[in-house]
């Protein structure tokens, strides 16, 4: 017991060493130094020398926090070691500035537990008509600003394909079966009339007239529109139809307005 109490407060050591011994750098992630004004952003990154290597999602609680007093960091889009010396992690992202702040000093960056010092180069934020002789400082409002990581951003991406994907879908699946329903119904329809047309065709006598008119109801829906002979037809149907023996009188009209019914088929519907 007495042993790992003895290495659990030699690691605390040496880990409480560690961080002390590191030291951050703040600067700007451009080539060209400039002087930036309160209230306006830019790209920055921080070094840490040396880096722990541990804990780096502490890193990403920065965004939407006050920074060094001096700043406000919008977003975290980076954390990545240096590729010139891989003892260095550098801590890419965007940034505003509040308020000028004293040229080549130490500060003090609290981030989690730990206390580190840290200096800023190539940075230097003045007020606007510094320089000139007017004391006005501008006042600025930092927005909110939401930060959407990688991985949110790119579920967000994928449901809206995924929704419009959903929707084309099912847009083309109804057309395609509105069209196929269509075409069934046409193809329905074309084998009726044909149907009808042989019907129509071998009609001849009081029996087959009879039952083209008892039959109405089936062939007049194939219509489009109403013919004035079909009702004269259906008017000497029904004129004739309880006589027990028709004359040639009513024999020959009922004949002759059916062939008219017959002929105006014929022309319209092919039958």
């Amino acid at each position: 017991m007495t042993k790992f109490i003895a290495v659990l407060l030699s690691l605390l050591i040496t880990i409480s060493i560690h961080a002390q011994s590191m030291n951050a750098t703040f600067l700007l992630d451009e080539k060209q130094q400039k002087a930036l004004l309160p209230g306006e952003i830019f790209k920055g990154r921080i070094q840490l020398l040396p880096h722990d290597g541990v804990n780096l999602e502490r890193y990403q609680k920065m965004v939407g926090m006050d920074f060094l007093e001096y700043f406000y960091t919008v977003s975290i889009e980076k954390i990545a070691l240096n590729k010139n010396n891989i003892d260095v992690l550098e801590i890419f992202g965007t940034f505003i500035a509040k308020a000028p702040f004293q040229k080549n000093a130490l500060y003090i960056w609290t981030i989690g537990a730990e206390n580190l010092p840290i200096s800023i180069k190539g940075i230097t934020v003045i007020n606007e008509g510094e320089g000139k002789g007017d004391p006005k400082k501008d006042k600025y409002i930092i927005a909110e600003q939401p930060y959407y990581g990688l991985f949110e951003m790119n579920w967000f991406l994928l449901i809206i394909v995924l929704m419009a994907g959903t929707t084309i879908v099912a847009l083309f699946v109804a057309i395609f079966k509105k069209r196929n329903a269509r075409k069934k119904a046409t193809a329905d329809r074309t084998k009726r009339i044909s149907e009808w047309h042989e019907v129509f065709n071998n009609c001849d006598g009081r029996c087959d007239y009879e039952n083209i008119y008892l039959s109405r109801s089936v062939w007049l829906e194939l219509l489009d529109e109403e013919l004035q002979d079909i009702e004269i037809f259906f008017e000497l149907i029904e004129k004739c139809q309880y006589q027990k023996e028709w004359d040639d009188i009513d024999q020959t009209n009922i004949s002759s307005s059916f062939d008219k019914i017959r002929e105006v088929f014929g022309q319209k519907y092919g039958i």
